[in-house]
């Protein structure tokens, strides 16, 4: 499996995108915890679900703490997840994380969640899209991570 002896914590609020996730990374072989801090004792890959924007500054410190040990090893992965309410004040300190953990081999993704469309279909057609939604943030937090530790190997 591609995430073999790998940790994961999934940080923030975990609704069907942070389940998803955390089923992708369970079924490539990930130990997935659920927030409490196992990012700063060395998670390989930290999922930060920021849902609002008073959020998203104690998410992003957390992000940072998380990276220590990810830099001090040479890899991991550091996905965050922004909700609509949450994206201009993830942006900019994303950007920052990416830049700052790259050239140390940590892979820094931020998704922007759509924002649903007004008047959308019935409830089962939005929460298709939801799920959509999670599939692709889960696969691509995989890969990444995979990528990742390929890449220190």
């Amino acid at each position: 499996m591609l995430l073999d002896d790998v940790t994961a914590e999934i940080s923030g609020e975990v609704g069907t995108q942070g389940a998803a996730i955390a089923r992708a990374l369970a079924a490539e072989g990930a130990r997935v915890v659920r927030g409490g801090g196992a990012g700063a004792r060395g998670a390989d890959i930290l999922v930060v679900l920021a849902a609002g924007a008073d959020a998203a500054p104690a998410l992003l410190r957390a992000a940072r703490a998380a990276a220590r040990p990810m830099v001090a090893r040479g890899w991991g992965a550091i996905m965050i997840v922004a909700e609509p309410s949450a994206q201009e004040a993830v942006d900019g300190p994303a950007r920052r994380l990416a830049d700052d953990l790259g050239p140390h081999g940590v892979r820094v993704i931020c998704l922007r969640a759509a924002r649903p469309a007004t008047g959308a279909g019935p409830l089962a057609e939005h929460l298709a899209q939801v799920a959509d939604l999670a599939a692709v943030s889960a696969a691509l937090v995989v890969a990444s991570a995979a990528a990742a530790r390929t890449a220190r190997a």
